[in-house]
């Protein structure tokens, strides 16, 4: 049931007209590299997510002349999306790992073999077999920049797990976000 309905509400959101975010995708260009983690927050997935930011995919980058993309988890399963239709949000934030080139690369490389993995609806993080969207980022960069999983006590989980906010505090360092993003949702790890 909660598949149908994110279904749904997934095809009526693709047709709201460009969010505001969407007119900085040249700035958005120039600014991400390989391996970076790009946050959203949107009229749609912040109804679905405790926390400002309300999802997270991994640039990959673009291959001979193709489109730039970004990997990311969503209710139909890991896929690749190209950046400007991925950047359709209100708020935007591009997050470079505290990692050398050669493991951002190793990430983005990780991230597009996860395509067609299904989607963790259970949100389950020791089981890869399926992921969510932090889920997937949290996956590639958990040993690389030693991130740890926590309980967030107002959500009916049973087990850990890791919110698009918590990458402002791990590991993470912002290298841009949408204009007007109060300093307070970058959190001190951003700083």
């Amino acid at each position: 049931m909660f598949k149908e309905a994110y279904r749904r509400a997934s095809n009526f959101y693709q047709g709201i007209k460009p969010a505001r975010a969407l007119q900085y995708i040249e700035i958005i260009e120039r600014v991400v590299r390989v391996g970076d983690v790009i946050v959203l927050r949107s009229e749609f997935t912040e109804r679905l997510t405790p926390g400002y930011w309300s999802h997270a995919g991994i640039y990959v980058g673009a291959a001979q002349g193709k489109r730039r993309e970004v990997v990311e988890a969503r209710g139909y399963g890991v896929h690749a999306i190209p950046l400007k239709k991925y950047v359709r949000a209100n708020n935007v934030a591009v997050l470079r790992p505290h990692a050398p080139y050669e493991d951002r690369l190793r990430g983005a490389k990780k991230a597009k073999h996860y395509i067609g993995t299904p989607f963790d609806w259970t949100f389950d993080f020791n089981d890869d077999s399926k992921l969510c969207c932090t889920e997937l980022v949290y996956d590639i960069y958990k040993e690389t920049l030693d991130l740890s999983l926590h309980s967030v006590k107002h959500l009916p989980r049973k087990h850990a797990f890791f919110l698009p906010d918590d990458f402002f505090d791990h590991g993470f360092r912002v290298a841009w976000v949408s204009p007007g993003v109060s300093a307070v949702w970058m959190r001190q790890g951003a700083n």
